[in-house]
């Protein structure tokens, strides 16, 4: 399972944070870099092969959708945004960022 949350680490450079949840109980944390064009976002990780960069120029749903093979985001946590869309294999069913306004307070 996995969660994208904000993250509090150096918060201009890395946005979200990707945290995941293994059969074995393990919890590990992928950090999601915003690009230097502000743009989009990006993730960084290794493999057998060496680095390896996943960038994607729209949203943070645009790039888990992307990288979620290479990452193995294989279901989301029940009641995350991104639950649905590995579910059910749909887009998302809202647009833009990650959280909503402040001042969305419609149940729509």
């Amino acid at each position: 399972m996995f969660l994208v949350r904000l993250s509090t680490t150096e918060p201009e450079k890395t946005p979200f944070t990707i945290s995941k949840y293994s059969r074995d109980g393990t919890v590990t944390h992928q950090r999601v870099s915003a690009r230097s064009d502000g743009r989009g976002f990006y993730v960084a990780f290794k493999t057998k092969k060496g680095n390896e960069k996943i960038e994607e120029p729209g949203g943070i749903e645009k790039l888990i959708a992307k990288a979620s093979k290479e990452l193995r985001l294989k279901k989301a946590c029940p009641g995350s945004r991104y639950h649905d869309f590995f579910e059910k294999r749909v887009a998302a069913p809202y647009s833009g960022g990650y959280l909503p306004s402040p001042d969305d307070d419609s149940d729509d």
